[in-house]
């Protein structure tokens, strides 16, 4: 079961449907293969731009949201096929 009801499994159909006058902007895409899942550290310190910004904000607030700590994030890299045929389409929910 999908949380929404626009499924593709054609990235093209996917592309034609999120312009006019369709005009859809979620989705769930089912790629025909997952080839690869990657995970990677990212970073330990925020941007120098970034940081700035938190702590302006932090000083304008009575009590501080959170405190400025290291950055621990991840980031996800995912390699798949996926198809681009002309004929197929969503199978809608």
């Amino acid at each position: 079961m999908y949380c929404l009801k626009n499924v593709y499994t054609n990235m093209n159909k996917l592309i034609e449907n999120s312009k006019a006058p369709r005009n859809i902007s979620l989705a769930t895409f089912i790629p025909l293969e997952i080839k690869d899942f990657i995970i990677e550290e990212c970073e330990r310190e925020w941007k120098p731009e970034w940081k700035s910004l938190i702590q302006q904000h932090q000083i304008n607030l009575i009590t501080p949201i959170f405190l400025l700590k290291k950055n621990c994030r991840l980031k996800y890299l995912i390699r798949f096929l996926i198809s681009l045929a002309k004929k197929a389409g969503p199978s809608e929910r």
